[in-house]
């Protein structure tokens, strides 16, 4: 009975820090959820429509909580990633075409399935923003 007892503190310790590693990861998961951290919003139109896996044209229109076009923005980058785990984010930085237009020329969709379009950057008064956008359904390659 005592080897029960010698073995009961470590699975404990061990029970205990797998379950804070859950809560500290799920509370990661839920911030990177938010729509914006700054007030800021994004469109994403997807050329060629609907999305396919392959070669896509990203547009991007930023726009403050007002309505505003975002100019200026500094380091927008544009993480593509599934809805499930496993795959390798696609990672890609956008070019400002004026008027708060962001574009990524060359996006790849690496496979079929409901994608997340994360874009990040730095406004021009160097407040750090985010914003995700599902694309659902992009489709298998023709």
């Amino acid at each position: 009975m005592k080897p029960v007892v010698r073995y009961r503190l470590p699975v404990l310790l061990l029970l205990s820090l797998f379950c804070s590693l859950v809560v500290l990861s799920t509370a990661c998961q839920l911030r990177r959820g938010e729509a914006s951290s700054e007030g800021v919003t994004a469109t994403v139109t997807i050329e060629p429509s609907p999305p396919a896996v392959g070669t896509a044209r990203l547009s991007i229109t930023l726009k403050t909580a007002d309505g505003k076009p975002v100019v200026g923005a500094k380091n927008v980058q544009v993480e593509g990633t599934m809805t499930h785990a496993g795959m390798q984010p696609v990672l890609a930085t956008a070019v400002e075409q004026g008027n708060g237009v962001y574009v990524v020329d060359q996006f790849r969709f690496t496979m079929a399935g409901d994608w997340v379009v994360i874009v990040r950057g730095t406004l021009p008064d160097g407040r750090a923003f985010e914003t995700q956008t599902p694309v659902n359904g992009v489709k298998p390659a023709s």
